[in-house]
């Protein structure tokens, strides 16, 4: 039988709903999400394979090396990628959330009507700082509280005093959606992450 069918009384397998179609989805869009990153990233590092069955603290920044990042640098850094994702946090607040973010409003608009994005949740769990404007952060990427994209690394940077999502990272979350990605995307300004 398959996951999320379970039998009648007549013995027929019957669809829940959200069942096994969501959960394939669900899983197609975290591979999707893992190469997305890793092809819209500068860094080097691969891409995690997608895992359903990984277990994921349900506590944001549940271990944070703080031995390179001051507690309010790691707080504002969570808090930042925690209420992005969020899909109840608006759009505008979004915008003020991501490096360059007014070239991405269009497509974080696009973006937050998405199944994926009205099921989708982050979970925080390391964050390091490279220098005082750039901080890689590791999150595992969660759907309907699954974990579907565990231990993936993005960036934050600091855009005029205020820790952001690195538009690098969301033109990764934009191709899951839709593969062809915004100008922004390829603008230094909105991409690039500072040494």
């Amino acid at each position: 039988m398959l996951p999320g069918a379970h039998h009648r009384s007549s013995g027929h397998p019957q669809r829940r709903p959200g069942g096994a179609a969501t959960t394939a989805r669900a899983v197609a869009l975290a591979g999707t999400l893992g190469l997305a990153l890793t092809g819209c990233s500068s860094s080097t590092h691969p891409a995690p394979a997608a895992s359903t069955g990984a277990s994921v603290a349900s506590t944001a920044a549940s271990t944070v090396n703080t031995s390179q990042a001051s507690s309010s640098d790691v707080a504002a850094i969570t808090s930042v990628y925690t209420r992005f994702i969020e899909p109840g946090t608006p759009i505008a607040d979004k915008v003020g959330m991501v490096q360059d973010g007014p070239a991405f409003e269009a497509a974080m608009q696009a973006l937050s009507s998405s199944d994926f994005a009205k099921q989708v949740s982050i979970t925080v769990s390391k964050v390091t700082l490279d220098s005082p404007n750039k901080a890689t952060v590791t999150y595992s990427i969660l759907i309907q509280n699954s974990p579907v994209l565990p231990n993936t690394t993005g960036f934050a940077v600091r855009e005029d005093g205020t820790w952001k999502v690195a538009g690098a990272t969301l033109c990764g979350l934009l191709q899951v959606n839709n593969p062809k990605l915004p100008p922004a995307c390829s603008a230094p300004a909105a991409t690039s992450l500072p040494s």
